[in-house]
């Protein structure tokens, strides 16, 4: 079961204290996603179906300061790529193997 919803932000940490709360906003950029599955689980977004396994591998590289950062050659990757796909591992450069001269 996988779900994902807009993450809601408070206006301030003492929030919940007051008795005039204001209503959270929902972010447009950020996302919750919340899941239990086995590995073989896919995620479905916009049309896309992604396997669990990379959104995993992604958070793992989030919590290991990695993220964002080639699997290949370990440069950044473009934030636009990221922006666009964002669990892009490698760059844009780094898909294609590299070129070699023909023999003679």
């Amino acid at each position: 079961m996988i779900s994902a919803t807009p993450r809601l932000s408070y206006p301030t940490d003492a929030w919940g204290d007051t008795y005039n709360n204001q209503l959270p906003v929902k972010s447009e950029r950020d996302v919750l996603i919340e899941y239990t599955a086995h590995p073989e689980a896919d995620f479905h977004l916009e049309g896309r179906t992604i396997p669990v396994a990379e959104v995993e591998r992604a958070l793992k590289k989030f919590e290991k300061g990695t993220y964002g950062l080639c699997d290949v050659c370990g440069r950044n990757i473009e934030p636009a790529r990221l922006e666009a796909l964002p669990l892009a591992r490698r760059l844009r450069g780094a898909l294609r193997p590299p070129v070699r001269p023909l023999p003679p």
